[in-house]
């Protein structure tokens, strides 16, 4: 039965292995989409085997390092010469304008530092991630800082926000990202400008990254579909 997901992978992977045909360094994102991306990878070509690669989560690196895939130490980060050719990531909702919202898997701070760092980035979605303006089914997760969560959370109340500490379902107590902060989970409803909406919520101390990721930081988005097939959409 075809796969919108594994499609839209497929297609993700086609593009990986033109612009890595010999090797390169690959940022990797989280997610279940990004699983199928690193199921499809063919670890008996070069383009993928001679490969590094940056993991945006410990469930990320298992992933990838369960495929026999070289995973890189963060701190490779500060070498200019290691920085990701490539990135490649899954997103919760897709703008016309290809402005993102992501973070549903809780990795949205290293999601946002690789996908600053690297020279491609490229995003992996069903069609149902696609919308005509932001926030229309998910909310802008923020990762917190936890000493600070008093003061996000009553600086969200004064800007008339309603949000929810995300919670754990394998265990009590909210998320802990694997920076050891908090995800806090806000309802904005539809954003008619994420960049003013992005640099509001950065504005307040303790929030070390949102899940709003903005144009800028997308190349291609690759959208799959129930039958089988995939479309690529291109930053212009």
């Amino acid at each position: 039965m075809p796969d919108a997901k594994m499609a839209a992978a497929m297609g993700a992977y086609r593009i990986f292995v033109e612009l890595c045909r010999d090797g390169c360094i690959v940022g990797i994102g989280s997610g279940s989409t990004v699983k199928r991306f690193i199921e499809v990878l063919d670890v008996g070509e070069p383009a993928v085997a001679r490969s590094l690669y940056y993991a945006t989560s410990v469930d990320t690196a298992i992933h990838l390092s369960s495929r026999g895939l070289r995973v890189l130490d963060v701190s490779m980060l500060m070498n200019e010469k290691l920085l990701p050719d490539v990135y490649v990531d899954g997103a919760d909702e897709v703008s016309r304008e290809l402005n993102l919202i992501k973070g549903g898997g809780g990795a949205l701070l290293r999601e946002k530092v690789l996908a600053y760092l690297s020279r491609r980035r490229i995003y992996i979605v069903d069609a149902s991630k696609l919308v005509d303006v932001l926030g229309t089914r998910f909310p802008v997760p923020l990762e917190v800082v936890p000493y600070t969560l008093p003061l996000v959370t009553r600086s969200l109340e004064s800007m008339g926000y309603m949000y929810r500490v995300r919670s754990g379902s394998g265990k009590l107590g909210p998320v802990v990202t694997d920076n050891g902060n908090y995800v806090v989970d806000v309802y904005t409803g539809p954003i008619r400008s994420p960049e003013t909406l992005e640099s509001k919520f950065m504005s307040i101390p303790g929030v070390a990254a949102t899940g709003i990721f903005l144009r800028t930081l997308v190349d291609t988005v690759i959208v799959g579909f129930e039958d089988g097939s995939y479309k690529e959409v291109v930053r212009t």
